[in-house]
């Protein structure tokens, strides 16, 4: 956006404060137009800039402030700055750490040593802070003078320092709303700690300090406050609490808190409450009773072992009770009113013996029941009628042994159903009759042998979609003559048989769950797949078989599996495989680790073209082919940690690298070298890919930390129309690389060797003084040295050398040249010429080797044409040969035609070849000689 400015002048006196003005309003026009984008801020790149929506964002990792200052010198409105791990030798923030004319609204700073904070910092940001976070620091004081004075700070956040109180007026004259404080060692607050915040704060987090009484005079005059956070306190007196009305949400979790400190709190207001781990032991009647607007109670771990009839009988808006990890074994049957909001009933993990089915009567809009370990025998679930909204039943980790429906109802809504680790022996029937619209059911951990509800129970438009059989003595169902597509097998999505005795997956053992997407067969004891067990789940996208004893895989096991994208077979015996089906062209993760494969092959991987994440970790491997990952064209997380590779081909890796992101092989003991094709120099040169602080080498014979040796690879020449050539390369390990130089010189032998010096950061040179037809060798050198200037003359070639009109290129002899080749450590060289293809159309000739180009363009022309002349010869002499043979037969046999020949008549031929049936084929021979005749005039 650029501002254009208008100075109309009227008067000549007035020219002196004009120029003023353009000079003051100038700079803000120039820095304004500044932080519309990101400035290259400084060389290190330890600050990075983003421009996002809100604004300008800078980051700066592990540098001190005087980076940051350069930074902010750079821009001038920035939206976030955020500062982490900050110099440790820096304890404190001077004045001049944010220099004048910069505005930052939202500053963060982490991981930092800062203990003191100088009073005139944010001075420069008193009127563009917005928000202040200094976390886990050093601080130990509130800084007042610091932080007054910011017109527009509205929150603060100071967790995890080291401050001990907060006194009188900490935060005077700041327009505060959010105060966090948590994770210090605050034991004291003063009360006129929130002065002239009574009309702004509204949330207050204190946990994780050490106060021991709660502070209610120092919040007492927070009108406006909402929500305070004392949770992880040792607070054990309680005066009571008034006078904040406003309060919607308190925390006082884990202190010290009795059962009579409930009555304590006096907040009308009062909406979320939160009271675990507290040692209440009982619920007194009137715990509640100031508190008619609550909608959420949490007392899990608080030592409850009675509740009084009418505990909750003015909590009428209560939507949710979490009362877990009690001691509760009875409850009241009138513990709620008749009209009540209750949604979510938790009391799991008591020590109850039967379902409150009186209790429930009056839950009528509750959605979610939670009875997990307990000690109930059994159920009834006619008993839960009055619960027409419910959602989610758990009854799992009880006794149950039976399940029982003495009258017919049903529940609309349940979509949850959860019996796992009870003692069932079945599931019966009805309970698909009384949840019609049940989405998922967990029976695992019973005792059920018979699986046949999933056949025998039909019903057109079934909803369920998972069912867990896991951790049952036996996993059998029958297989009926033809397949129904309204049983329960045939509908199911998602399907987990773990933990069972399965030992073998035949052809028709899932042959009827033709909709599942989801299978999940871990921890059982399969040791054999069949040739094709899952072929007939052609829209499974999920198969985890891992923790079984499978030893062997042959391509046709995962046959028809067109959808697969997740396979897991980690934790078996698979000592070899064959090469994955063609069908697993979607496959995105593979995982073979905790195996006993020795080897992965050219083959094994071919078909997987999705592949995008491979674990191979903890197997035997000893070898994988260079072209093992060719196919793996999207793969970007490989994982061969703990094998037994001592080396791994320099190809195989080249083959990913273009798309790899991370490969690991923590746990191998490899061959480290600096040699050219050793992994060791590859490993180097990617240390987002592959850090060498995680491999082992053998014998501990570790390489210097960079390789002096730097590797050239993918070297090519192109060739261009105008007899100019590209010469592109790689280098791997730049470091040790002071300069490059290019040698280039024709084959004949007579020439001089021409040599260019570039930046050891080029990638590319573009060569044009070749001549045509012959052929060249290019050798790229790195250099570990400066380059030498050569006596010999210096030929600058602005047009006809390489692109850069400031480069040159120098003649050097030839033994010059091998002595370079010779004493260079990394060099790599490659042939070309400079020939070119004969066209067809039309040839430019060259003027230096005009004969010799000529012959040999034309050559193949001259044979031809020369073919040519004798075929037609040999032909017309046949055809002659004939004709005359033919006419002294005719001449014995036809008066008439030597009649014609004797007197030379100027009758027309043809009429009298038409008195004469003989003398059809003569006339076919003129013909055939008339025409060769008029293509060879053509011809000429």
């Amino acid at each position: 956006m650029k501002k254009v400015l208008f100075f109309k002048t009227r008067r000549n006196d007035h020219d002196v404060s004009q120029i003023v003005l353009l000079l003051l309003v100038l700079p803000a026009v120039m820095r304004a137009q500044n932080t519309l984008g990101c400035p290259d801020l400084i060389q290190t790149n330890k600050c990075s800039c983003y421009t996002l929506e809100d604004g300008l964002f800078l980051d700066c990792q592990d540098t001190d402030p005087k980076d940051i200052k350069n930074a902010l010198k750079s821009v001038s409105d920035i939206h976030s700055l955020s500062v982490y791990n900050l110099d440790d030798n820096e304890e404190s923030l001077g004045p001049h750490f944010i220099p004048q004319g910069v505005c930052i609204k939202h500053i963060h700073m982490s991981r930092t040593s800062i203990k003191d904070i100088g009073d005139d910092m944010f001075m420069p940001l008193r009127r563009c802070l917005e928000t202040l976070s200094i976390v886990s620091s050093k601080i130990k004081t509130i800084p007042q003078k610091a932080l007054s004075g910011l017109l527009k700070l509205m929150s603060i956040d100071f967790t995890s320092n080291y401050i001990e109180e907060i006194p009188s007026y900490s935060f005077y004259g700041l327009p505060l709303m959010k105060l966090d404080v948590k994770g210090n060692v605050i034991h004291d607050i003063s009360e006129s700690a929130f002065s002239s915040l009574e009309l702004t704060l509204s949330e207050i987090n204190l946990s994780e300090n050490n106060l021991t009484t709660f502070p209610i005079e120092a919040f007492a005059k927070l009108r406006h406050l909402r929500s305070l956070r004392l949770s992880w306190n040792e607070m054990s007196s309680f005066p009571i609490i008034v006078r904040l009305n406003n309060l919607k949400t308190l925390s006082l979790k884990n202190n010290s808190l009795k059962a009579v400190d409930l009555l304590s709190i006096n907040v009308p207001g009062l909406k979320h409450l939160t009271l675990s781990f507290n040692v209440l032991d009982y619920l007194p009647l009137e715990a509640f009773t100031q508190l008619p607007l609550l909608e959420v109670l949490y007392m899990e771990h608080c030592n409850i072992e009675h509740i009084f009839e009418g505990t909750f009988k003015h909590n009428k808006n209560i939507l949710r009770l979490n009362l877990a990890q009690n001691i509760i074994s009875t409850i009241p049957s009138t513990l709620f009113e008749l009209q009540n909001s209750v949604a979510e009933f938790n009391i799991s993990n008591n020590f109850l013996d039967y379902v409150p089915y009186n209790n429930f009567q009056n839950l009528t809009s509750v959605e979610s029941v939670d009875l997990t370990d307990n000690l109930i025998p059994r159920v009834e679930l006619s008993g839960f009628e009055k619960l027409t909204k419910l959602k989610y039943l758990i009854l799992k980790k009880n006794e149950i042994k039976s399940l029982t429906a003495s009258k017919k109802v049903e529940f609309q809504d349940l979509m949850l159903f959860d019996i796992s680790y009870n003692k069932l022996e079945n599931l019966p029937l009805f309970v698909f009759d009384l949840f019609p619209n049940i989405q998922n059911i967990n029976i695992s951990h019973n005792d059920i042998i018979r699986f046949d509800f999933l056949l025998t129970y039909k019903k057109f438009g079934i909803s369920l979609i998972n069912i867990d059989l896991s951790k049952n003595p036996v996993i059998a169902w029958s297989s009926p003559r033809k397949l129904d597509n309204n049983t329960l097998i045939a509908n199911l999505y998602e399907l987990h048989i773990c933990a069972t005795n399965m030992t073998n997956i035949d052809d028709i053992t899932f042959e009827l769950f033709t909709s599942l997407q989801h299978l999940y067969l871990k921890f059982n004891q399969i040791r054999r797949l069949s040739v094709s067990p899952f072929s007939k789940l052609i829209f499974l996208e999920n198969l985890d078989l891992s923790y079984n004893r499978i030893s062997q895989l042959k391509t046709s096991n995962f046959r028809g599996l067109t959808k697969l994208r997740t396979l897991c077979l980690s934790n078996n015996n698979i000592e070899s495989m064959e090469s994955f089906a063609e069908e697993l062209s979607n496959l995105k993760l593979l995982d073979l680790a905790h195996n006993k494969l020795q080897n992965i092959l050219n083959e094994d991987l071919i078909n997987l073209k999705e592949l995008t994440v491979l674990y191979l970790s903890h197997n035997n491997i000893k070898y994988i082919s260079v072209t093992a990952f060719r196919s793996l064209n999207k793969i970007i997380q490989i994982d061969l940690d703990h094998n037994k590779l001592q080396s791994i081909p320099i190809e195989l890796l080249t083959s990913v690298e273009n798309h790899i992101q991370e490969i690991s092989i923590k746990g191998n003991v490899i061959l480290c070298s600096c040699k050219k094709d050793n992994a060791w120099v590859w490993i180097q040169d990617h240390p987002k890919i592959m850090k060498s602080n995680a491999v082992i080498c053998y014998n501990d014979e570790y390489p210097q930390e960079k390789c002096d040796v730097p590797v050239i690879s993918q070297l090519s020449v192109d060739k261009h129309k105008d007899n100019s050539v590209s010469v592109s390369w790689f280098i791997r390990n730049r470091t040790a690389i002071k300069a490059l130089q290019i040698l280039y010189y024709g084959e004949d032998g007579n020439n001089d060797v021409k040599s260019k010096y570039l930046e050891k950061s080029d990638v590319s040179v573009h060569i044009r003084d070749l001549e045509p037809n012959f052929n060249y060798t290019v050798c790229v050198i790195a250099l570990s040295e400066d380059p030498v200037d050569y006596e010999d003359e210096i030929v600058s070639e602005v047009n006809n050398t390489i692109d850069d009109s400031s480069n040159s290129t120098a003649r050097i002899t030839q033994d010059m040249a091998a002595a370079i080749l010779i004493r260079s450590s990394s060099n790599e060289c490659v042939l070309f010429n400079t020939f070119r293809k004969p066209s067809v159309v039309k040839t430019k000739p060259i003027k230096k080797f005009a004969i010799s180009s000529l012959l040999n363009r034309r050559m193949g022309l001259i044979v031809g044409c020369s073919l040519g002349f004798v075929v037609f010869f040999i032909m017309v002499s046949v055809l002659l040969y004939t004709k005359i043979k033919e006419r002294k037969r005719i001449a014995k046999s036809d008066p008439a035609w030597s009649e014609m020949n004797d007197y030379h008549s100027m009758a027309s031929k043809d009429d009298i070849l038409q008195n004469s049936i003989t003398a059809s084929t003569d006339n076919i021979l003129l013909g055939m000689a008339k025409n060769r005749k008029q293509s060879i005039d053509h011809l000429n």
